[in-house]
């Protein structure tokens, strides 16, 4: 995840000389567009397959004092938001994120975006959900099955105040694992860190990060969710968060 949030802060540099922008982006890895403010990227990962990111143009950067934030939509349902800034000068005090977990699983698909009208682009995300993006600031608008809002970037010592300034709620029949922000790195990979399931009923359930999720075993860098199916994380809610209400 630290090469991860490496790769988010050069999300708009690298690469972008080798890429054929596609304004219908279908499952091809490399596959890139801009629409006005926002750039729409697929990138193969090493080991969760083809993943869509998503953020503002270099000129949209320039113009709000090198801030940005971007997006990370993973296969397994798995939300990163990343805001990097120039406010300070070492990287780990200038940059953070705050990680979601959508649920229950919905069948996966390969990754695509396309223009949905003036205001916005569509994009069907890897894990099976659909979202919306705005052309114009670049950011996250919506996302079937949850409510988003978002404020406008601003310093980064702000941006830590409201945690990266991305609030997500599920509605009827989701959930969402709330992995909090963190500065300088990811809180998902903390296994040690707290994180919350929420419904959209507003019950909670307090967990630890490694009730949810383990080293993976192939690159101690990374975490994996323990559960691969909704079946699974059935039988793990029944335990543990008996009172949240999905299914």
């Amino acid at each position: 995840m630290k090469k991860l949030l490496a790769a988010s802060a050069v999300f708009l540099v690298t690469f972008f000389s080798l890429i054929i922008q596609d304004q219908q982006g279908a499952a091809q890895e490399g596959a890139f567009a801009t629409f006005n403010n926002l750039e729409v990227k697929i990138i193969l990962s090493k080991w969760q397959g083809l993943y869509l990111s998503t953020g503002q143009t270099s000129d949209w950067m320039r113009s709000h004092q090198n801030r940005n934030r971007n997006y990370s939509f993973f296969p397994n349902g798995r939300l990163m938001v990343f805001v990097g800034t120039d406010d300070y000068d070492r990287m780990s005090k200038a940059t953070g994120s705050r990680t979601y977990h959508l649920l229950p699983f919905r069948e996966k698909r390969e990754p695509s975006y396309s223009r949905k009208d003036e205001a916005t682009v569509k994009v069907l995300l890897p894990s099976g959900y659909t979202a919306l993006l705005s052309v114009e600031t670049g950011d996250l608008v919506g996302i079937d099955g949850y409510n988003v809002t978002s404020a406008p970037l601003a310093h980064f010592d702000t941006m830590v105040k409201n945690r990266g300034g991305v609030e997500i709620a599920p509605l009827k029949g989701q959930l969402l694992v709330d992995y909090g922000w963190r500065t300088g790195e990811t809180s998902s990979t903390q296994l040690w860190s707290p994180s919350v399931i929420l419904d959209d009923n507003g019950n909670r359930c307090n967990i630890k990060n490694s009730d949810i999720a383990m080293r993976d075993p192939r690159d101690p860098d990374e975490v994996i969710f323990k559960f691969n199916n909704n079946d699974e994380l059935a039988k793990f809610l029944k335990v543990k968060c008996p009172k949240l209400l999905w299914r």
